[in-house]
């Protein structure tokens, strides 16, 4: 946790607890946005970081969206230090957790309240091939980064979990990249369908539920 403490606390100021975007951490620009009007208002800001980003030691395992237990040890932590006046927002990816995490979790959720931002509820939906405009626009991109943070300098890693490098290498999109490597990494079946990845981090499922 990165925790960034307002110069003039307010009594009362709620405490948010951020969850960054796919990929980034406490150093990405709307991050800091964030964590500035929170703190100028007399708030305490509090970004949870995810697992192997921002040079965090990582001993065998990763990050990936479907984990919610990360969220339920910060907030228990942040409740034990300031009580019950804890809101998480969560940003893209981590919009995606924090409505997981709230999903499960339930009326023992610990929250005052939960935002999601640019979060879907059904991740089936948007990162597979019905989220067309977003494998063609920003997608490749962000493919892109993510194998930088995760091949080579988790090499060792992957290795001891039999992660086939070649395909990951190759992927373009995220889902690609999240069947080549998120899946045999944690022992998700598949991304899509039942058990699969995305059923797992969606707070909605595989969207198909009545």
């Amino acid at each position: 946790l990165d925790v960034a403490r307002p110069d003039a606390p307010k009594p009362g100021a709620p405490v948010v607890l951020v969850l960054h975007g796919l990929n980034g951490g406490s150093a990405e620009a709307y991050v800091q946005d964030l964590v500035t009007h929170v703190t100028a208002k007399g708030g305490v800001a509090c970004v949870l970081v995810a697992r192997g980003l921002m040079a965090t030691p990582v001993r065998d395992d990763l990050f990936h969206g479907g984990r919610t237990s990360d969220v339920a040890a910060a907030v228990d932590a942040l409740r034990e230090s300031y009580g019950d006046r804890i809101v998480l927002v969560g940003i893209s990816m981590g919009g995606i957790v924090a409505l997981n995490y709230t999903a499960r979790a339930g009326k023992g959720c610990g929250l005052q309240a939960c935002v999601a931002l640019s979060g879907t509820t059904c991740s089936e939906v948007v990162l597979g091939p019905a989220g067309r405009r977003s494998r063609r626009l920003w997608q490749p991109m962000l493919a892109w980064y993510l194998k930088q943070s995760f091949l080579a300098p988790r090499r060792l890693l992957l290795r001891r979990r039999r992660v086939d490098e070649t395909p990951v290498a190759l992927a373009g999109t995220i889902d690609a990249f999240d069947a080549t490597l998120v899946c045999p990494f944690h022992g998700y079946p598949g991304v899509a369908g039942p058990g699969g990845y995305y059923e797992d981090m969606s707070a909605a499922g595989s969207g198909d539920e009545n």
